[in-house]
């Protein structure tokens, strides 16, 4: 089943648990980075993850696995979902 992992800006607070979970799980070496865009934090990752440390990590349910669907959001906006 096909799957992507995304990120909801407006959950987001910053902490970063996503990022230690992501080098916990890869050798020390985090795929993933949190930056702070305007007053949201946007998240960048690159390997999505079959079972995903960092949503797993998540204390507000920021990240998330969605199968069977993708989903992309610009800040609070979905601007796409399409059934793949």
């Amino acid at each position: 089943m096909a799957y992507k992992i995304v990120h909801l800006p407006e959950k987001c607070d910053g902490c970063k648990k996503c990022v230690e979970a992501c080098a916990k799980a890869h050798g020390g070496v985090a795929n993933c980075k949190i930056f702070k865009v305007k007053e949201f934090f946007a998240f960048f990752h690159c390997m999505q993850c079959g079972n995903p440390k960092c949503a797993e990590a998540c204390p507000v349910g920021a990240i998330q696995k969605i199968e069977g669907k993708i989903l992309g959001y610009v800040f609070r906006t979905p601007i796409k979902e399409q059934n793949i």
